[in-house]
């Protein structure tokens, strides 16, 4: 409200985590809107390259199975980053959103003021395809990830910017393949060109990335209340 009642701001990207609370995120697209503004979520990974060549081989071969594995890469915060790939290589809404694999306490999160959780969530779509995300905060070990469809398994380290695929075609065998992760300091400016070019750009639109927030909130939030009996409006997760 402070910006639209000094400027008019056409367009924005925002980093995750956008919004604290689901009323925010509300009240800001309602903004939005009467403001006839756009608003994208600076989650990445759907315009790699990488990934987009990958889902044109996985689309139509039957539901998806995604693990993300790795030491303490602060879930809570991160989670959002493979939710929105998960979404963009299935194009399926979310279904389901478990946390019963998380340990029944929290911790401080790297960001002072905030809070992480340490363990598993598992998420399902709308198609039965499932995300399954780990975190060991006893583990420094980078994150790994695995993509299974019926006939393909890549499984990528983004860490090294490689990854290898198997699938039936090679008789599952093992084949290493490039797989670079583009730094934000070459993407920023190629968003910024196509949203003033073409009016949109690649990005989860805010309204798209609020389907995919709120479960996380409101989870989290659940999940927090039972650990110290209190309700909580706000997630404290960044």
């Amino acid at each position: 409200q402070k910006i639209f009642s000094r400027t008019n701001v056409k367009y924005f990207i925002l980093e995750k985590i956008a919004f604290q609370s689901v009323n925010c995120f509300e009240e800001v697209i309602s903004l939005l809107k009467k403001n006839n503004s756009k608003a994208w979520v600076n989650c990445v990974n759907r315009i790699f390259p990488a990934y987009i060549a990958l889902k044109e081989k996985i689309i139509n071969d039957g539901p998806l199975n995604m693990v993300v594995e790795g030491g303490d890469w602060e879930i809570s915060g991160n989670c959002i980053h493979y939710i929105d790939l998960f979404n963009f290589l299935t194009d399926e809404n979310i279904s389901s959103f478990n946390t019963d694999g998380l340990e029944k306490k929290y911790y401080p999160s790297k960001r002072k003021g905030f809070i992480d959780f340490n363990g598993e969530i598992i998420i399902k779509a709308q198609d039965g395809s499932k995300l399954s995300l780990l975190n060991d905060k006893t583990s420094n070990r980078s994150v790994m990830l695995n993509i299974f469809s019926n006939n393909y398994r890549y499984i990528i380290f983004e860490h090294e910017s490689k990854g290898v695929i198997q699938s039936t075609s090679n008789n599952w065998m093992s084949t290493e393949i490039s797989f670079p992760i583009v730094p934000q300091s070459k993407l920023t400016n190629l968003l910024v060109e196509d949203i003033i070019n073409n009016n949109k750009c690649n990005l989860s639109t805010i309204e798209e990335s609020f389907l995919l927030h709120k479960p996380i909130l409101i989870s989290f939030s659940k999940l927090l209340g039972k650990f110290d009996g209190e309700i909580h409006t706000f997630c404290p997760i960044t």
